[in-house]
């Protein structure tokens, strides 16, 4: 059986979406298992450029640690990157 995994930053608060999630998590599960990881949001100091970048490397990086090295590792095959260089992490992290 296919395993999806969302990984998203924040939590989810509205009710009609949580409801929503679950209902189509059930008519999914006939064909997959469907997984929703939320990870805790960054506090974003400022609306400055800069401070949008810090905020979005740090929820990159914590997204990629809940993720693991397999989806990273995979990405960079997919895309014919190497894993440490320069290109795989604006890939990771795309603007």
């Amino acid at each position: 059986m296919i395993a999806i995994d969302i990984l998203c930053v924040g939590k989810l608060k509205e009710k009609y979406l949580k409801d929503g999630i679950a209902e189509y998590a059930k008519r999914l599960s006939r064909f997959c298992s469907l997984s929703l990881n939320e990870v805790e949001e960054e506090p974003l100091a400022s609306s400055s450029a800069a401070d949008v970048e810090k905020v979005r490397q740090r929820e990159g990086k914590r997204l990629l640690a809940r993720a693991g090295n397999t989806l990273y590792g995979e990405m960079c095959a997919r895309l014919g990157l190497d894993a440490d260089s320069e290109a795989a992490m604006r890939a990771a992290h795309p603007r």
